[in-house]
């Protein structure tokens, strides 16, 4: 029998803890729409209701990874961790037994503004308190985070033909409430890193505008023209807050978010990527499952089972991710990924109802491959031009901007395809163009980061992992400021 003192401080168990904090609210978010027509007709609610509840929580993950940044400062993580872990089971719990949308809406808020939350209290102290673990830690990473996006659709199927929703969320608070116990004996103690910091509220109000009034537009989109003021109104206003921080940020002498730190050719490369590479992938899995299911009337248990190479590409990014972490071959990694997402929208474009099965499922390996070979990386890419000591609070706003741009850009683009197809709830065409959309921008965002990078980088740099971890004020790569002529 396993003691409790061999598991405290133990790297497979505070990595486990990690990933699996973090991985139900990962699953749902891609799985959610197989499972769309169990839960409208077991809590008679419209779609549009059901809406509130991806989107709601999307602004609360984002929200909640800057708020974390915060909170990590003034707290010590062996406290907060197995707190927001009870927070996200209760979370589940309420979604699980349900009546009616409020009650579902409700829980699955509480769930991603915890997730949110635990993804920059539970992450770092992997990568940095186990500096000779962080090629494994970077592999796991990838897979515990896209491997689960990944697995979404394929978990979505299985669930709608056994155990159903309430089950599988049952499950999810089942997980939750086991990290909540297991944190409290894996995690070291340990004192926070800055209690003193003046508390950000400027910020903290700028960010959770520049969320929920987004994320609330696209709710209301339902319905509705993009023409309309319902939708225009809320998404400007939170878009103006949403770039408000980076001005007050920038004119604070103590920020939550040390803006000035980021501006460099390798924090804007890899944020940019992370959010571009990250909205392309979920746009393309959004659409296909929805072409699948509605266009090629399969049941919520084929597509599913159809969608399962989704994860052997994404598996496959994470080993070659831990390979490489090391060496100067990061970036290339990304540019591979990011070719390979391309070639999978091309390919889903073009297939039909009627094409062979083989190009379907190698389609969707290399759109796997690709979201692991891109997102991840790309955010270990920018941490290397910073100070690990930064790592919570950049890490927070980083995620903050990779949320918005990841999961705004799925849904506006499939009410885009539902309103070219009306009356229609869908047609190819209608989802062959929103596609070639998403591709577009997966193309341009291409084009600008390899540029800035050849335009700051004569050659690939190797990083120096060792030293960036282990020496307080190192970095692993120094990056060229984003305008040439200041340039060191």
């Amino acid at each position: 029998m396993v003691s409790t003192d061999s598991l405290r401080g133990s790297y497979p168990a505070t990595l486990a803890i990690a990933l699996f904090a973090l991985i139900p609210y990962l699953l749902v978010s891609s799985a959610g729409s197989l499972l769309e027509g169990q839960i409208q007709h077991d809590l008679e609610a419209s779609r549009a209701a059901l809406g509130w509840a991806g989107s709601l929580s999307t602004a609360g993950y984002a929200f909640g990874a800057l708020f974390a940044g915060d909170l990590v400062q003034r707290h010590p993580r062996r406290r907060l961790l197995p707190l927001l872990a009870l927070a996200t089971c209760a979370g589940w719990l309420c979604a699980a037994i349900a009546q009616g949308p409020v009650a579902y809406v409700a829980g699955h808020v509480l769930a991603g503004l915890t997730t949110g939350m635990l993804l920059v209290v539970s992450l770092p102290p992997v990568i940095t308190g186990f500096s000779e673990k962080v090629t494994i830690s970077a592999g796991f990473i990838s897979l515990g985070l896209f491997g689960a996006i990944a697995a979404g659709p394929m978990v979505g199927g299985l669930v709608a033909a056994g155990p159903g929703w309430r089950g599988f969320h049952l499950a999810l608070a089942a997980i939750a409430l086991s990290v909540a116990g297991f944190s409290r004996v894996v995690l070291r103690d340990n004192d926070p890193p800055n209690p003193e910091l003046p508390r950000d509220y400027g910020a903290l109000v700028l960010a959770f505008l520049g969320t929920v009034l987004p994320f609330s537009a696209v709710a209301l989109l339902a319905g509705r023209s993009f023409g309309s003021a319902w939708f225009l109104v809320p998404l400007g206003i939170g878009l103006a807050c949403f770039a408000g921080i980076f001005l007050y940020e920038e004119r604070r002498q103590t920020p939550l978010v040390p803006i000035h730190k980021t501006i460099h050719t390798l924090p804007i490369i890899g944020t940019l990527i992370a959010a571009f590479a990250g909205g392309v992938f979920l746009s393309l899995l959004e659409l296909s499952v929805g072409r699948t299911m509605q266009l090629w009337q399969f049941t919520p248990l084929k597509t599913g089972l159809t969608f399962s190479p989704l994860l052997l590409g994404a598996a496959l990014a994470a080993l070659i991710l831990a390979r490489l972490f090391r060496s100067r071959y990061l970036p290339v990694l990304i540019l591979v990924g990011l070719v390979m997402m391309i070639g999978s929208g091309i390919m889903l474009i073009a297939l039909a109802s009627s094409s062979p099965w083989p190009w379907l499922s190698l389609a969707l390996t290399l759109l796997g491959f690709g979201a692991g070979a891109t997102v991840s990386p790309a955010l270990f890419l920018a941490a290397f031009s910073l100070r690990s000591s930064l790592l919570p609070r950049v890490f927070a706003f980083i995620e903050l901007v990779r949320s918005v741009g990841d999961f705004l850009m799925g849904p506006i683009l499939r009410q885009y395809a539902a309103t070219l197809a009306a009356p229609e709830p869908l047609t190819d065409h209608a989802v062959a163009l929103s596609m070639a959309i998403a591709l577009a921008v997966g193309v341009i965002g291409t084009i600008v980061c390899t540029v800035l990078f050849r335009a700051a980088f004569r050659r690939l740099p190797v990083p120096q992992v060792d030293t960036w971890l282990e020496e307080e004020d190192a970095v692993a790569i120094q990056s060229p400021d984003i305008f040439p002529d200041h340039r060191q």
